[in-house]
């Protein structure tokens, strides 16, 4: 199952974050997910995989995308 978290979310979605590696919270931080959540408007969502109630995986998608930046860093083809 997908969903759409909002600011409202309850501490199981944390884990999906703190599960992950040191890595990941050195670069960016012990409070990543949290902000990341917070972020939440109408142009950037984070949608949550569920699998028997439990959440694991987050997805951050955003309806502001620069093309040029892109076509600069990947190989988009005709994409306008």
């Amino acid at each position: 199952m997908f969903y759409i978290l909002d600011i409202f979310y309850n501490t199981k979605h944390s884990l999906i974050y703190q599960n992950e590696s040191d890595q990941l919270k050195q670069f960016y931080g012990d409070f990543f997910f949290t902000e990341l959540i917070e972020s939440v408007d109408r142009h950037h969502k984070v949608l949550v995989a569920d699998f028997n109630d439990k959440p694991v995986g987050a997805m951050s998608v955003t309806s502001n995308i620069s093309i040029d930046l892109l076509r600069k860093t990947h190989h988009i083809g005709h994409l306008k």
